[in-house]
């Protein structure tokens, strides 16, 4: 490589291996049935303070011959013979099943109330994520479906509810097709190479939520730290009239007010958008992972209907002579590859213990850093890895099989997921391939080539603040860093900057231009039960 590139930058060594070692810092030990499961509020960077959380003991039935909606199994009627805990799959201890055959339709049912403080507002229902396919009703209605097992969605329930019991039921879909985007998740019966258990169904919290009529729907926020100013969109959800805004925030360390304003809507607008700017301005970085607090409130008829709680960090990451930059300075990066999975729970820690002891635990070690490999982890866990100070490269569920059906659920997941986490510090880099899985033939395929460089200029549409690895490990395209996947020993090979045998690092057409090279898979060491006794032989 080193003959063809010329001079290049090495930048950091991530190391593989987080998923064995993270497991002493994990609580694996489950909670009674019936206890409030995962009870912390779920989605930390959009909160609101009112909420019921529906964790914890739900009906569960497998329907293996797909029978269940002919039969009327969605209107709650029957009972469906099995307890689950949500939020963990049926495949985890911590659900209580357990059970790690494959069944590709399940169903959940829970019987709830809704609050009386609640009156008078929308009701929504709030899933944090569901594999595959999640279709949802509520006392018989259906209220729709949503394809993608790694994003939230929700549905507005209030037409449909009774007074006193109302009977939620859910239907999940998780095939074994390698056409749908399952990252490490193995489609055969039971784990293989680097495939593990799957996780089918409801694995993040599911939660009620009060909303009045008119509403803060979203926030997306963009710091600037050459300008200290964070800049605001609030979309706004509601009947037209003129609404009031009133921004206040909070400063890192002395808890003072760094800015509070109230911003005037017009009757015809819906988004907000707007400089702030941020005097003597505290950086975020995993040495000093300074975060201001925002609360956002709207008011009409001069009250204040709704209130939301957000936060962000002054944080810039960029690229300069073939380096990478964090707040303008070259940055080392020390980053290990977290597969992110969790003892008696797959997919879902047992508490939020578990994804603040991860954060705790990385940086024991020494990094300052993850790639979140093959897993969009759940929100909780990048909210402490934005609290305690962890660089994030995001990467997305790989699918395996090229075509048509692959691109666009691909697609259309990446697309949330982009959305859902784009208001992260923590989060630095964006990775929507690794390894050309998936996309087998891109060395040289035109077409496999041109839907990677689309997904990048997609990527870049979407969020113009962070980089972005096309295909991580080798055969790049369109890229903002080379990174490169080596196990071998021989460090002359090594240190040659190769990537693995038989492949190359660019694929046919593109060139290295100067990015920085990135070494993000290497090592393959593991722990022997008894090494002492293999030093005697």
């Amino acid at each position: 490589m080193s003959a063809r590139f010329g001079k290049i930058v090495l930048i950091v060594v991530i190391i593989i291996g987080a998923t064995v070692f993270f497991q002493v810092w994990g609580n694996s030990q489950a909670k009674k049935k019936g206890d409030d499961m995962r009870s912390e509020y779920p989605r930390p960077s959009f909160k609101r303070s009112e909420w019921v959380n529906l964790n914890g003991v739900w009906e569960f039935a497998f329907d293996d011959q797909n029978l269940g909606e002919k039969e009327g199994w969605s209107q709650g009627t029957i009972h469906f013979g099995k307890d689950i805990t949500v939020p963990f799959p049926f495949e985890s201890e911590l659900s209580g099943i357990g059970d790690t055959s494959f069944h590709e339709y399940v169903w959940y049912k829970k019987i709830f109330t809704v609050p009386e403080q609640f009156q008078g507002q929308r009701i929504q229902v709030n899933f944090g994520a569901v594999d595959y396919v999640g279709k949802v009703w509520i006392n018989g209605k259906l209220l729709g479906s949503h394809v993608g097992g790694y994003t939230p969605f929700s549905f507005d329930i209030t037409d449909f509810l009774k007074e006193g019991k109302n009977i939620l039921v859910v239907k999940a879909e998780d095939s074994k097709t390698t056409e749908q985007p399952r990252g490490k998740q193995s489609w055969k019966l039971h784990s293989f190479a680097c495939f593990y258990t799957r996780t089918t169904g409801i694995w993040q919290t599911v939660w009620l939520e009060p909303l009045p009529l008119t509403r803060v729907e979203k926030v997306r926020l963009h710091t600037n730290i050459n300008r200290s100013t964070v800049h605001f969109d609030v979309w706004i959800k509601g009947k037209r009239g003129p609404k009031v805004l009133q921004l206040d925030i909070i400063t890192p360390v002395k808890k003072t007010i760094a800015f509070s304003r109230e911003f005037r809507l017009s009757e015809d607008s819906q988004v907000l958008s707007f400089d702030v700017a941020i005097p003597d301005a505290q950086l975020w970085s995993p040495e000093d992972p300074n975060l201001y607090q925002v609360k956002i409130q709207v008011q009409e008829d001069k009250q204040y209907i709704d209130e939301v709680e957000t936060y962000f960090g002054m944080r810039d990451i960029s690229l300069e002579g073939g380096k990478i930059l964090l707040n303008n300075k070259p940055y080392y990066l020390r980053m290990v590859l977290d597969q992110g999975y969790f003892p008696g729970g797959i997919y879902t820690g047992s508490s939020d213990q578990d994804y603040r002891g991860d954060i705790i635990a990385t940086k024991k070690f020494g990094f300052n850093g993850a790639r979140k490999h093959q897993k969009i982890e759940d929100p909780r866990y990048l909210y402490w890895a934005d609290k305690l100070g962890l660089l994030i490269w995001e990467e997305a569920p790989s699918f395996h099989q090229w075509s048509e059906k692959a691109r666009n659920d691909f697609r259309g997941m990446w697309k949330e997921i982009i959305e859902r986490d784009c208001n992260h510090p923590c989060i630095i880099a964006w990775v929507p391939f690794n390894e050309s899985w998936g996309i087998n033939d891109v060395e040289w395929d035109k077409e496999q080539q041109q839907f990677v460089v689309s997904i990048y200029e997609l990527t870049r549409s979407l969020d113009s603040t962070r980089l972005i690895v096309d295909n991580s490990g080798w055969e790049h395209t369109k890229t903002d860093i080379i990174d490169i996947h080596n196990y071998t020993e021989d460090p002359k090979i090594f240190s040659s900057l190769d990537t693995a045998p038989d492949r190359t690092l660019m694929a046919s057409g593109f060139n290295y231009t100067g990015q920085p090279v990135v070494i993000s898979e290497y090592g393959g060491m593991a722990f022997k039960e008894d090494s002492s006794k293999e030093t005697k032989e």
